[in-house]
């Protein structure tokens, strides 16, 4: 169930909050080449009166269920390692449905 302060998200998300980790997200070639365009577009607008915010294209922001899904993809203890990867693949076949 998606959090209901998402619909708020751009009035309470920082976008000093996402690029305290997020560092890369201007040259990180993971990205794809849209999404290279839209942070160069964000990048254009900042100081000006049509800013706008990492929450305004990333909806899923506030991270509901963070620890559990970086777990998918990098355990936090060496016990875990493998037997998530059914989790993993189950949660990855949802957001691709999702997506559709």
């Amino acid at each position: 169930m998606a959090s209901p302060n998402r619909a708020n998200r751009a009035h309470f998300v920082e976008d000093t909050a996402c690029a305290g980790c997020h560092t890369n997200y201007k040259t990180n070639e993971a990205i794809s080449e849209k999404g290279r365009k839209m942070h160069a577009h964000y990048d254009s607008l900042k100081e000006t009166d049509k800013a706008i915010s990492c929450a305004s294209c990333h909806v899923e922001v506030g991270h509901h269920g963070l620890r559990s899904m970086l777990n998918y993809y990098k355990p936090e203890y060496e016990y875990y390692k493998g037997k998530l990867d059914t989790k993993k693949d189950e949660a990855e076949k949802k957001l691709a449905e999702e997506m559709k």
